[in-house]
């Protein structure tokens, strides 16, 4: 893959098709020209501006074809299928139960993170979980024990 400067115009699909019309209507306009005695004298459009009508109108035409929803501003029929510009949000329902980590359960429990892995290991926290040298704590189990040790202290 390459990745290289873009130099140039870039103009809306709207201008596009103005721009290409207009290029129309001064091609109809040299193949009508009159001298002053009414005479026809037709003329053309030079091979360029020929050649860059026919390429803004193949634009257009692959930019219609694309994007369906660029006519709803023209005036025609919204698109069937509106796609919403949030992103899909989590419930909280799903993100299962809350773990915390050993520095976390540490200050809620106003102890130092060994004393937590500590109280872990002798069965005081419940439902803890080890990964390879990380420590995972119910949040609730842990602000449970912090409840209790503080109606202790009083």
């Amino acid at each position: 893959m390459t990745i290289t400067a873009q130099r140039g115009v870039f103009i809306t699909a709207d201008d596009a098709t103005y721009i290409a019309s207009a290029l129309d209507l001064v091609g109809r306009l040299l193949a009508e020209q009159r001298d002053e005695h009414g005479h026809p004298t037709p003329s053309q459009p030079s091979p360029r501006l020929a050649a860059t009508t026919a390429k803004l109108h193949r634009t257009v035409a692959s930019l219609a074809i694309r994007d369906p929803a660029g006519d709803h501003a023209q005036g025609s029929e919204p698109p069937e299928q509106i796609a919403s510009v949030r992103a899909p949000q989590r419930d909280s329902v799903d993100a299962g139960p809350h773990v915390i980590g050993t520095g976390d359960a540490a200050r809620r429990l106003g102890i130092t993170p060994n004393a937590v892995r500590d109280l872990a290991r002798r069965g005081r926290l419940p439902d803890v979980t080890r990964t390879g040298t990380r420590w995972q704590f119910d949040a609730h189990a842990v602000t449970a024990l912090a409840e209790q040790r503080a109606s202790q202290r009083r």
